[in-house]
């Protein structure tokens, strides 16, 4: 009995860790998704984006610097990052509970 209860627990464990790897990947792909619209914007409307330290146009580098910035704190995006990361803490930590009531 105690060897599948090991067993069991190495199957939920490795559950919860697929759970997280594709919660962290969801959240790039938000962050990355923003990147070619900027870019669009850029080629659209040149002079969108501009590095005020060196005056000149931003490299797609920098698209993804920024939105990765303002997807993690206050920014245009905050409110779809910050609630993509309170649903899923909270969906998180339901299934933890869940789980362990079992």
């Amino acid at each position: 009995m105690s060897e599948y209860s090991d067993i069991e627990s190495l199957v939920e464990s490795a559950r919860d860790q697929r759970r997280h790897q594709a919660s962290a990947a969801v959240y790039f792909l938000l962050a990355f998704l923003f990147v070619p619209i900027y870019g669009m914007l850029e080629t659209t409307i040149p002079g969108s984006f501009v590095d005020n330290t060196l005056h000149t146009p931003m490299h797609w580098q920098q698209f993804v610097y920024y939105s990765l910035v303002t997807l993690s704190a206050a920014g245009f995006e905050a409110t779809i990052g910050v609630l993509y990361v309170a649903i899923l803490m909270a969906r998180l930590v339901s299934l933890y509970d869940a789980q362990r009531r079992k």
